[in-house]
């Protein structure tokens, strides 16, 4: 997902380092290069996660649907017809959809805390890369601080352990919320914020390149 982020960064830091640029730390510029990464591989593992969590339900999802399918036909009271040992979720099943979602949920927040860190970076007031600090993303700020990092803090209070997933969305943090706090820093999903987070990285990258000129 962040291969052409990565590229950008590349071209920006090799020119900032050709200009020997004011204030440019190289080591910064590293360990940020070295966080794209790290995010490209956890989307990458998120995806691949959901679908094995998906596909640890698929065969007993199936034989229910099969199942009411056959009730119809027959013209049978659903209610009154028992459903066949197939559509009972196995042991089996259940463990490997239980460890798909721990590691949806474990990459989700490690993405936050990782994209955080780019964001510090690039923000500081040293611009320690300089043509970046002017980058944001909201989402990915408001999940990592006011979701994640500092709940505690008086405009979230938000402290529920709830999260949700689905294929379109990704996880989502916190989706289940006690009353009167579901409009509090909602998050919109692992795979909207990530995308936002690439949308906008790739832009301040692309104008601080023009900047700089061949």
């Amino acid at each position: 997902m962040f291969e052409d982020t990565i590229s950008l960064f590349d071209d920006l830091y090799q020119r900032l380092d050709r200009d020997n640029a004011p204030g440019f730390i190289r080591d910064l510029g590293c360990e940020v290069r070295e966080r794209l990464q790290q995010l490209d591989y956890v989307i990458a593992r998120v995806r691949a996660a959901g679908a094995a969590a998906a596909a640890a339900f698929a065969r007993s999802s199936q034989a229910l649907v099969d199942h009411v399918e056959w009730v119809k036909s027959e013209g049978l009271d659903y209610q009154s017809v028992s459903a066949p040992d197939s559509t009972k979720v196995t042991p089996e099943e259940f463990r490997a959809h239980e460890a798909a979602s721990f590691e949806m949920k474990l990459l989700a927040e490690a993405f936050y805390y990782f994209a955080g860190r780019v964001r510090s970076i690039l923000r500081h007031k040293s611009q320690p890369l300089p043509g970046l600090a002017s980058f944001e993303c909201e989402g990915v700020r408001n999940v990592r601080n006011k979701l994640l990092e500092h709940p505690e803090g008086a405009d979230s209070q938000v402290f529920i352990q709830s999260w949700a997933w689905s294929a379109p969305r990704g996880p989502v943090l916190k989706a289940a919320r006690y009353g009167g706090q579901e409009s509090l820093f909602p998050d919109l999903g692992l795979y909207a914020n990530a995308e936002e987070f690439r949308t906008n990285l790739n832009q301040i990258l692309r104008r601080a390149l023009e900047s700089r000129g061949a």
